[in-house]
């Protein structure tokens, strides 16, 4: 209503937003990476300087209803107000013959090259927008923005959350039980950790510095959670070996499982 009651002169559109979907590895997003991107767009036609008419401005003539100006007054009521102009669409001009190339839409349709830095520690979900790249705006508006939509891919192996990297490591009763290296994953590659003699399932070891970085520059830790692999499809000896090596055990050799026997005993109605 605004626009009408106080007039238009030669409308500006801004140019159009453009939107690309980028997906990450999770490594790519947890550390940060600088990545190449390619999508169709828009830009000013150089054959008709961006005017939609062949030969450019000698294409095309000012339009006869507005006379040039975009705009034309009307009565509405008591109010004597300013409309956009029908016919050119308030660009105050008309195109007598539209331009070879472009064929009177003034742009042309290209595939662009862009270098998007996406920095350490992006979540799945995020928008990087990336200023004055989208397409070019009408009658010298400023260009649109690119919207960078950031899908991180899962990883069969590692969560996050913040800057803590988690993942699961199975290993063997021999190792956990007497000690030894495995090797485990890191964001950079593999490693070997060691595994103190008696660790139980669940135990959790921390890697300074090996999680996902933060925008400060800083990392977060890396935690391995061990998970204890019970052995199956045992066979009548191996049966047989681990029923003796259970009777040899002493209560102080397997601690937590006396203890939740203590606690059991304490939860009994007393006689």
């Amino acid at each position: 209503m605004f626009g009408d009651l106080f007039g238009r002169r030669r409308e500006r559109r801004q140019g159009r937003d453009l939107r690309y979907t980028l997906e990450l590895e999770f490594e790519e997003a947890a550390l940060g990476v600088k990545r190449m991107i390619h999508f169709p767009s828009r830009e000013r036609c150089n054959e008709c300087q961006g005017t939609g008419a062949k030969g450019g401005e000698r294409g095309r003539r000012a339009c006869a209803t507005c006379h040039g100006k975009g705009e034309i007054k009307a009565q509405q009521g008591f109010f004597g107000v300013t409309k956009r102009c029908p016919t050119c669409g308030g660009g105050g001009y008309v195109i007598v013959e539209p331009c070879d190339r472009c064929h009177g839409e003034a742009s042309i349709e290209i595939e662009r090259a862009y270098e998007v830095s996406i920095p350490a520690g992006v979540s799945d979900g995020t928008t990087r927008r990336v200023a004055g790249e989208g397409e070019p705006g009408r009658n010298g508006a400023p260009h649109g923005d690119l919207h960078v939509f950031i899908k991180v891919k899962t990883h069969p192996l590692f969560r996050r959350e913040g800057d803590v990297v988690s993942c699961e490591v199975p290993i063997g009763v021999a190792i956990a039980t007497l000690g030894g290296t495995v090797e485990v994953p890191t964001l950079e590659g593999t490693v070997e950790m060691k595994i103190p003699a008696g660790t139980q399932s669940g135990a959790v070891f921390r890697l300074r510095g090996k999680g996902a970085a933060t925008a400060g520059g800083a990392r977060g830790d890396l935690h391995m959670r061990v998970v204890i692999e019970v052995p199956v499809a045992l066979d009548e000896d191996q049966r047989r070996r681990v029923r003796e090596l259970d009777a040899a055990l002493t209560a102080a050799q397997r601690p937590e499982v006396e203890r939740f026997a203590n606690r059991l005993r304490e939860l009994r109605p007393k006689k």
